[in-house]
């Protein structure tokens, strides 16, 4: 953005509906020439209809409202959650769990949604309380651990919908006295380069961060010098990379 001689303001909603609502009611206030929403709720519109009453530009980063339209840049989450959870289950873990961060995220629910589909032909049924849905942060990560490996039946592999509620995990989990991968397997999606260190050696679905912020930037500013009523969708692609957390003996690999 500084290239094109613009300032950025950064704004944290803590996945708030009603902060989310407010930030987007001061932007406007201020009259932004554009936002990219890295924190589109699925079915609170509130906010994005403030911006579009305000004729203010916006691209959704990552996850986007189902009930308002307007240009997305993210990954295929659907085809990157079942790629990891095929890669869990080649390890041939049977009892597996899955946590993800709110399912009011459309990127949360479309990858708890292809975990599951992914893992019950080959007889792996993931539900009830093996299914679980926490805070998107490595606290929310460690109470699921706390319920899942504290039930008389834990999983032996527990496949999560972000890289910090895997480390979440990780941490109870390292807590217990249990060793990664050789009592608990752990996976985590998003890619974050602190996850894929040698220290951590998290198998993880890694993201595009830098590709996907220059296109949802090119598409902010195409709306901005140019407005036009048609909206872009933009999958990046993503990779699979291997750490030792999965029980992979060899990494770090990479798999597109």
């Amino acid at each position: 953005t500084a290239a094109e001689g613009f300032e950025v303001f950064v704004a944290t909603t803590q996945d708030d509906p009603d902060s989310l609502a407010q930030v987007a009611g001061t932007l406007a206030a201020r009259r932004v020439g554009g936002v990219i929403i890295a924190a589109a709720l699925r079915e609170d519109s509130r906010a994005l209809r403030t911006l579009r009453q305000h004729r203010i530009p916006y691209v959704y980063l990552s996850r986007r409202s189902e009930y308002v339209p307007g240009d997305f840049v993210g990954i295929d989450d659907d085809a990157a959650a079942a790629q990891l959870m095929h890669h869990v289950l080649d390890h041939g873990y049977t009892e597996v769990a899955t946590v993800i961060g709110p399912r009011f995220s459309t990127a949360s629910l479309a990858r708890e949604q292809a975990f599951v589909r992914t893992a019950a032909p080959h007889g792996v049924a993931v539900t009830g309380p093996r299914k679980v849905s926490t805070r998107l942060n490595a606290e929310g990560g460690l109470v699921a651990a706390q319920n899942l490996l504290g039930a008389e039946n834990p999983p032996r592999a527990i496949v999560c919908g972000s890289d910090e509620i895997a480390i979440g995990v990780m941490e109870h989990a390292l807590a217990l006295g249990l060793r990664i991968p050789d009592d608990l397997a752990v996976v985590g999606s998003d890619g974050l380069p602190h996850s894929r260190s040698r220290l951590i050696g998290m198998t993880t679905i890694v993201q595009p961060v830098q590709q996907m912020a220059r296109r949802a930037f090119e598409l902010l500013l195409d709306q901005i010098t140019s407005p036009r009523s048609t909206y872009a969708y933009i999958v990046c692609d993503h990779q699979l990379h291997l750490g030792t957390s999965c029980g992979c003996s060899a990494g770090p690999t990479v798999r597109s």
